[in-house]
């Protein structure tokens, strides 16, 4: 898991040179360009969900080299402290998460869904509970391969194999957003973002049969269907090696970050 916290990123968890699971945690300051240890987790595990919400990161699931894990844990980032808070019904990997205020009421909840359970379910943060809340978009695989919080902070993106959709989280109502147009996504090797101006990023760092490596975006929250385009703005660098699907991605102040095996870069968007 990848997750920006105000003007830092936080990853857990992963994997090393060896291929070997790790529970490592590790702050970068955007600012400084340096990566320092942060708080570890209690076991070894990649593909982990993650979101941050009141300045505290919640990490879901993941896989641990023989299972697959409904663990649920809350980290506070400024104690370095680290809890398992309530689990999740079902075991899942390659979780996506995102924060959403409620337009009601302005409680928050983090809502998820996977790579076996491409359903989403919320969770409350404030009682620990988690609940069903709608199925996936129509068409796709079923799985999840990004959920991003919209720029007012009260709705949904859901990236499915086929599309981009926009949930209407009051209402529970999908709308599509436009096909992906660059043939299929790989769902591990997918992460996404929302910059300022609506423009949502897809960094796909797999490549295969019908995959396109690369960095992806579209102008998201315009009003106009026409501007509803997706662009290719380049690969990913050389150094990540031609097909490796463990590159994370964040977004902080607008710009984008990826990092894996070693290396971080910004791209410039």
């Amino acid at each position: 898991a990848m997750v920006a916290v105000g003007d830092s990123i936080y990853r857990f968890g992963g994997k090393d040179d060896s291929y070997d699971h790790v529970d490592w945690g590790n702050r970068y300051d955007t600012f400084t360009g340096k990566w320092e240890d942060a708080i570890s987790l209690p076991d070894a595990a990649s593909s982990i969900g993650g979101a941050e919400c009141d300045g505290f990161v919640y990490l879901f699931g993941g896989y641990d080299g023989s299972g697959y894990l409904d663990t649920v844990l809350k980290v506070d980032v400024d104690r370095n402290a680290i809890a398992s808070v309530t689990a999740m019904d079902t075991t899942d990997y390659s979780i996506k998460a995102a924060t959403v205020t409620s337009s009601a009421d302005s409680t928050k909840a983090i809502y998820y869904a996977g790579y076996y359970h491409g359903d989403i379910k919320s969770f409350n943060p404030a009682t620990m509970t988690h609940s069903d809340f709608m199925d996936a978009p129509a068409g796709g695989d079923g799985r999840a391969y990004c959920l991003v919080t919209t720029n007012d902070g009260h709705n949904l993106f859901y990236l499915t194999s086929e599309a981009l959709h926009k949930i209407n989280v009051a209402d529970k109502t999908s709308t599509k957003v436009a096909d992906f147009s660059y043939g299929l996504i790989s769902s591990g090797a997918t992460n996404c973002a929302l910059a300022s101006d609506g423009t949502f990023y897809i960094v796909q760092s797999y490549t295969g049969d019908s995959l396109t490596r690369g960095v992806f975006s579209i102008a998201a929250e315009s009003e106009t269907i026409a501007d509803h385009i997706w662009y290719f703005l380049g690969d990913i660098p050389s150094h990540y090696g031609s097909s490796d699907a463990s590159i994370s991605a964040a977004m902080v102040n607008d710009n984008l970050f990826l990092s894996g095996y070693g290396y971080t870069d910004y791209f410039d968007i």
